[in-house]
């Protein structure tokens, strides 16, 4: 899965563009949650939960919200990772297609799984449970 990532400032004047985040976490290290809970963020994780629904509200239709957000410690920045999850009446979340990447200092979006593969990836869900999602709503007496 391939990620849009936005350049993110690292020291004044310097910038970093990558494009996709499995480059960058291939040329760094990688600590856990847990090492990074003693850290302080000013964005905690309702907040990054929100700014990812916002962006996704305003960038793919309906079914699509924000999941569980996990935080992602880089040695140069912090991020929440946070999953793009397809949902559909009566069955709830059946299916993560995506991700969007929030700044743990700034909240901003720093990046997102592009969004035709999001929505491609919500395609093949929707064909893998179609008769499921097209049931009727209500049951049959």
């Amino acid at each position: 899965m391939t990620l849009i990532c936005k350049p993110v400032k690292l020291v004044q004047n310097e910038f970093w563009e990558m494009d996709s985040l499995s480059e960058l976490i291939m040329k760094t290290l990688v600590r856990t949650t847990k090492q990074a809970k003693t850290r302080k963020f000013r964005i905690d994780r309702e907040a990054a939960e929100i700014a990812a629904n916002h962006f996704i509200l305003e960038h793919l239709p309906d079914r699509f919200c924000a999941g569980v957000p996990n935080l992602v410690e880089f040695p140069i920045r912090t991020v929440w990772s946070v999953p793009i999850m397809l949902g559909y009446p009566k069955l709830g979340v059946i299916g993560h297609v995506g991700t969007v990447i929030v700044d743990s200092e700034m909240g901003t979006v720093a990046g997102w799984t592009p969004l035709e593969e999001v929505k491609n990836a919500a395609r093949e869900i929707y064909e893998k449970r179609k008769a499921e999602i097209e049931a009727p709503l209500t049951p049959a007496y």
